[in-house]
This record gives structure tokens, C-alpha cells and sequence, in this order.
């Protein structure tokens, strides 16, 4: 799948970050005991980001057709077929969810050691990083200035909010 600046991708971020963080308050060994790959089943595939249909329309907005194509990409270069009901709203949005939070945990991921398969405290700190022009979490790891960051969201080289 190409790398693309996904849609709606600070809220996967924070909710991402959000059940992290509930995963660690409830077993502090969480990342420990989990590699990538467990960990982004069980925060994108054992539950729904979204319930209900009216909700998963409003939340797709006029991205619909966008976000159906991300779909159809990432599914034929993953099974050879589409098998989500691209005509269910709320199917859509929980695949697209769950591709989305794929990419952010894998990028965390490459970020540590250079492993792809382990997570620990410091990815965290990814998601915590806030540009302070656009509140986005596109932040890269590379510094461009001391104390600045650049910023994939907004295109921006800036300070990093905490």
C-alpha cells in the first residue's frame, strides 16, 4: 500500500494512544508480553471504533469515496479480494480504522530499534507529541533544529507542545 496522509488519522492517533494506555493501566507488562502484530489485533479487531450506521456516515463525511479506495487498495495487495461491504457505513469505517491503526502502530514501531515487531514506553511518546500550529500528531523522529521538529500534518517545522 503507498504511503498516504490518511484521513482522519489524529483521531486514530488518540484513540490509539488512548487504549494504550488503558492496556498498560490494566497489565503494566502489556507491551512486553505483546509484539506489534498482537497488539494491533487486539485494539482494531476485537472491537468496534464505531457503532451504528447514522454515526459511521457522519463520520466519513465527504471522504466516503476516499476512504473506500484505501479499503479496496489495501485488501486486494493484502487477500487478493475486497471482502469488506464497501455499502455498509459502519463496516467501512472500522476497516478503514483498522488499516489506519496498522500503519500508526507499525510506524511506532520502526521508530524504537529498528525492529518492526516490538513496542514499548518510548512509542508512546510518538502519539504525545502535539504540533503547536495544527494540533496534529504527524511529528517525525528526525530533528530539523534543536527543540524543533518537523511536522507531516501540517507541512511545518515547529516546536513540539507535550
Amino acid at each position: 500500500m503507498s504511503k498516504t496522509t490518511f484521513y482522519k488519522i489524529d483521531e486514530v492517533k488518540e484513540y490509539t494512544k488512548d487504549r494504550l494506555e488503558e492496556s498498560l493501566e490494566y497489565n503494566p507488562n502489556y507491551l512486553d508480553e505483546n509484539d506489534v502484530h498482537d497488539i494491533h489485533h487486539q485494539l482494531f479487531n476485537e472491537d468496534y471504533y464505531i457503532i451504528g450506521t447514522w454515526k459511521a456516515e457522519q463520520w466519513l463525511g465527504s471522504k466516503a469515496f476516499e476512504v473506500i479506495g484505501i479499503i479496496k487498495e489495501y485488501e486486494e495487495d493484502q487477500f487478493g479480494e475486497v471482502y469488506t461491504v464497501l455499502s455498509n457505513p459502519e463496516m467501512v469505517v472500522n476497516m478503514y480504522v483498522y488499516i489506519v491503526g496498522e500503519s500508526i502502530l507499525y510506524d511506532m514501531a520502526s521508530q524504537n530499534d529498528g525492529t518492526s515487531d516490538n513496542l514499548n514506553k518510548d512509542s508512546l511518546k510518538v502519539l504525545k507529541k502535539v504540533c503547536k500550529k495544527c494540533n496534529g500528531y504527524g511529528w517525525t523522529s528526525d530533528t530539523t533544529l534543536k527543540g524543533f521538529k518537523y511536522c507531516d500534518s501540517c507541512n511545518k517545522t515547529g516546536k513540539v507542545k507535550q
